[in-house]
């Protein structure tokens, strides 16, 4: 009897499975729930792992032999069993299963039976062999088989479940539950709820690697530190001081506290460095905009909803339901950029949920509200502005790394003409976009923020890899 070739074997079982699988998945999303059908390659992969790894281990050939006491009586074990059989001959029988459908049918592997000096010698997929051992020796089991029946169905099932509660929540439902039983071990502090903000937008949309309060600015180095120094730049004391591990960002600084990310984790100390304390760690947040006692951002964990949680991680609670990649709050009203169906849009509302309205249909990052314009990166990530109620004006043409807006001027970064994606340049240019300047070329520029009268950011010197404070008297 020719041997199948495992990958072949494998390869062909999740062709028969996932085709079948995700026909049944398109009606139970699309027609039966209702629900957007996407693509997911990690799901894609999880499937096709665990397909492929049983595949390989229950079909691979092999071989196996029991005694039997004569090729009569084999056969008759066979014939009585759960197999058809499609070849004779004197001394042997080559069946296929009756059983595990679709494989049986499409696939259609055999088992050769031979019989030799008193044994049976049984050849073809493992997952038959076993099964054909016992039924030859009379070994079948009513109650197992029936359990393993029901296991698969189980098994099944739930392997078809995890992209439906993923869907529907069910993962990061999980998750908030496990982070409210966290947020009562957290001390309560207290800051007041004055609808005063924990660091501007512009510093905001760069990643929140600097921060003020009235004495002090506080900023991140080497994205591992957090240096704290008073406003003529004197008095350096290092808060955080580690020489590997995640990096610290989204600053926010109000009434004696910081409140930043490191990597998947929020914390908040006191402004002398003391009491640093862990408040959340359900996931990756972004764009964190600190408003009064509370933090905005969008929540990663839970298809980039926009979220709320207090200052004692307590509250957690969704403020918008939508795919948002931008917020910005602004005069008790949120702004949140979107993508739907539809196309891209802007929307707004105050911070109580309540009249919610389109305030631009576009593609809209790193939104900066000045003088009554909205000044962000659209399309190829050019710089903007628009009157509300208006169309867009382009301002740079050009692919920025970053950009702020300072008093009357927008500062900016563009790539190096020696390496893409390395932002060595910085310009400025006035609000309506005329007057482009040059204004130095460093190593690689990361993170522009304005605190105090300067404009801070890092600088890499890319020949010794070593990074620099830069502080520009603006």
């Amino acid at each position: 009897m020719k041997k199948h070739n495992i990958f072949f074997s494998v390869a062909k079982r999740l062709l028969f499975f996932s085709a079948p699988l995700v026909a049944f998945l398109y009606i139970l999303y699309e027609v039966i729930l209702g629900l957007k059908m996407g693509f997911s390659w990690i799901y894609a992969v999880f499937y096709a792992s665990i397909i492929g790894i049983s595949s390989g281990i229950n079909y691979r050939e092999g071989s196996i032999e029991e005694e039997v006491s004569s090729f009569k009586i084999m056969k008759e074990k066979i014939k009585n069993g759960r197999w058809d059989i499609v070849e004779s001959s004197k001394n042997s029988v080559t069946v296929i299963p009756q059983f595990d459908f679709p494989y049986n049918k499409i696939i259609k592997d055999k088992i050769l039976a031979e019989y030799t000096d008193g044994k049976a010698v049984l050849s073809g997929p493992m997952y038959y062999l076993q099964k054909l051992r016992n039924d030859i020796l009379g070994k079948k089991n009513f109650w197992i088989s029936k359990k393993m029946e029901i296991f698969s169905l189980v098994f099944i099932l739930l392997l078809i479940s995890v992209p439906i509660l993923g869907e529907y929540g069910l993962f990061w439902k999980i998750k908030s539950i496990r982070h409210e039983a966290f947020a009562k071990k957290i001390e309560i502090i207290d800051v007041k709820d004055d609808g005063k903000p924990g660091n501007s937008i512009e510093n905001i949309n760069n990643y929140g690697f600097a921060a003020e309060d009235e004495q002090n600015v506080y900023y991140v180095n080497r994205h591992l530190n957090l240096i704290k120094m008073d406003k003529e730049l004197k008095n350096k004391e290092y808060l955080i001081e580690k020489p590997s591990g995640t990096g610290i960002s989204r600053l926010n600084v109000k009434d004696g506290w910081i409140f930043y990310l490191s990597g998947t984790s929020l914390y908040r100390m006191r402004t002398d460095g003391t009491q640093n304390e862990l408040i959340y760690k359900s996931g990756y947040l972004l764009d964190v905009n600190m408003y009064g006692k509370w933090l905005y951002f969008i929540n990663m964990s839970d298809k980039f909803n926009v979220y709320k949680i207090d200052v004692n991680g307590r509250g957690l609670e969704r403020v918008v339901k939508e795919e948002v990649s931008d917020i910005a709050i602004y005069d008790d009203r949120l702004y949140f950029s979107y993508y739907s169906d539809e196309g891209f849009y802007m929307e707004s509302m105050l911070l109580d949920g309540t009249d919610r309205r389109v305030e631009f249909e576009g593609q809209i990052y790193n939104l900066i509200i000045h003088d009554d314009y909205f000044y962000f990166q659209g399309d190829e990530n050019q710089i903007y502005r628009a009157k509300k109620g208006g169309s867009a004006e382009t301002l740079l043409n050009q692919r920025p790394g970053l950009y702020i807006i300072i008093d009357d001027t927008i500062y900016y970064t563009l790539e190096s003409d020696e390496e893409r994606l390395r932002y060595s340049k910085l310009y400025r240019m006035n609000l309506d976009g005329s007057g482009k300047e040059l204004i130095e070329e460093f190593g690689s520029i990361d993170g522009l923020s304005h605190i105090g009268s300067w404009l801070y950011f890092e600088d890499r010197d890319i020949r010794s890899d070593e990074e620099n404070n830069r502080f520009l008297d603006i």
